[in-house]
């Protein structure tokens, strides 16, 4: 492959932005049109977009983890008569599992 080879360097002659000419100022490499616009997406650059961390997470599946059990799973605990005990296991686990990410989730919120 053929090196390049650059004979010149001159300042740009227009705005990368709206391509026009009429308002760029070539030495300072602004455009007084876009000049707005630069300023409103280096504000929404510097500001912090909040996501979820870790314990709201472990939260939030806790919570549902509990909803869900009593919303789906109490109801069909009458059909299971013979596996009583079972069936009063798998309740009872999914209920402290889901208490358990509650309160792993408050206690990293803490840290």
């Amino acid at each position: 492959m053929s090196k390049i080879i650059i004979l010149h360097e001159s300042l740009p002659t227009r705005c990368d932005i709206c391509h026009k000419v009429d308002l760029f100022n070539p030495k300072t490499g602004k455009c007084k049109r876009c000049i707005k616009v630069s300023k409103k997406l280096k504000r929404l650059s510097n500001q912090h977009i909040s996501h979820p961390n870790d314990a709201s997470v472990l939260q939030i599946f806790g919570a549902l983890l509990i909803f869900g059990v009593n919303i789906y799973f109490l109801p069909y605990a009458r059909t299971f008569l013979q596996n009583f005990w079972l069936v009063f296991g798998i309740y009872l686990s999914s209920l402290l599992l889901g208490t358990i990410l509650i309160l792993c989730g408050k206690s990293r919120s803490i840290v």
